[in-house]
């Protein structure tokens, strides 16, 4: 990647806590590829460092025990099922400055109480936080569309707070 390294690949799949430094041979680890901690079965804890820009389509699904997460600050892109069905995730703080919020980032995390929508996000795509357990989210004034199923089987779900630009709900 250009300006910095990408992590790709992960050696050892049952790894439990996993810390990505940010440098690699004096340059910054800018992003996590697609499907690298795919299918972790015991990753509990990632530290992710804020060089980090973009963590890519399923880097993280299906990590049934993921609980510790921290995104970096630099972070812009999420991508699509990045985290889905890291069922005991509960909270996520998406920072300031995301600007893509992937189809069905969250989808299937079952034990997710707590989420936040950044004002740097315009759209909220399709499936985002569906089949979780969110009690209360606030959209920002900068969302003006909302995907289909966006909060499907949010059975928990019970207070919105629509910002004023909405323009469509999928």
């Amino acid at each position: 990647e250009e300006g910095g390294y990408e992590v790709v690949r992960i050696k050892d799949k049952n790894v439990e806590s996993v810390t990505i430094p940010d440098k690699f041979m004096g340059k910054p680890i800018i992003g996590i590829a697609s499907r690298v901690f795919e299918d972790c079965p015991n990753l509990v804890s990632v530290q992710i460092p804020n060089s980090v820009r973009y963590i890519d389509d399923m880097a993280f699904d299906n990590c049934p025990n993921l609980i510790d997460l921290v995104l970096p600050s630099e972070l812009t892109h999420i991508g699509h099922r990045a985290f889905a069905r890291c069922v005991k995730l509960a909270t996520i703080e998406i920072p300031n400055g995301v600007t893509f919020l992937g189809d069905g980032a969250f989808e299937e995390c079952y034990d997710l109480t707590n989420a936040n929508i950044p004002d740097s996000l315009t759209a909220i795509g399709p499936s985002v936080f569906r089949n979780t357990s969110i009690t209360s989210i606030v959209i920002p004034n900068s969302v003006t569309s909302i995907g289909a199923w966006a909060f499907r089987d949010c059975t928990s779900l019970i207070h919105v707070s629509f910002g004023e630009r909405i323009k469509t709900i999928g």
